[in-house]
């Protein structure tokens, strides 16, 4: 399959529409692409606006956003400021998806109050998200927005981030992540009893485990 020639740089306000329409047709039937348009445009404005916040797209020669990357150097310091600024917003937003599936308040809450805590086991930095348009996928615009991803980590002297996905049904995923050099750090287990894999990558010059 022909190798992408997409170009990556800091994502503009104007992408965030695309890169909104891409998570949900990478992600349809997951908990945050349920929660709605709205809900991932207040989401992948604060990855934008915020300084604690990395967002990183990749494009063709007509401008067209092909896939994104988005996450945090300092995840907590990126979870406390959105919730300050834009708590209220996010409440909003997912007002009509609760509306809809009451059962999904409880989950809401829980990442409100995951957000809030700190975890001193994993590494400061973090890839919430990377979406690819499935057109496109194995020809090298995932790798190319890691890299982005990273560099711009580097320059903020992020030692280290992690990462989840799915354990099982997801072999594509894994083995794109394990051939990028990262090592799998623990398997957590959610509430609903899903199965994730964390992964965890060094930005070191020597490449040691944090």
């Amino acid at each position: 399959m022909t190798r992408s020639s997409a170009k990556v740089r800091p994502a503009s306000e104007e992408d965030l529409g695309a890169i909104v329409e891409l998570h949900r047709a990478c992600f349809p039937g997951f908990f945050l692409t349920d929660l709605g348009a709205t809900f991932l445009t207040e989401l992948y404005r604060g990855l934008h606006d915020l300084p604690s916040g990395v967002l990183v797209a990749a494009y063709d020669d007509r401008h067209r956003v092909l896939g994104y990357a988005g996450g945090s150097g300092e995840q907590q310091d990126f979870y406390r400021e959105l919730l300050r600024r834009r708590g209220w917003k996010f409440a909003l937003a997912a007002l009509p998806a609760v509306a809809r599936r009451p059962t999904i308040a409880t989950r809401v809450a829980r990442g409100r109050t995951r957000a809030r805590r700190d975890d001193d086991t994993r590494a400061p930095g973090c890839l919430m998200s990377l979406g690819v348009d499935p057109k496109l996928q194995s020809r090298g615009v995932g790798r190319a927005l890691v890299g982005a991803f990273e560099e711009e980590l580097r320059h903020r002297g992020c030692a280290a981030y992690w990462l989840t996905t799915d354990e099982s049904a997801n072999d594509a995923a894994n083995n794109f992540y394990t051939r990028l050099g990262f090592l799998r750090s623990r398997v957590v287990v959610t509430p609903e009893g899903r199965h994730l894999n964390e992964y965890t990558k060094s930005l070191s010059a020597d490449g040691e485990r944090p």
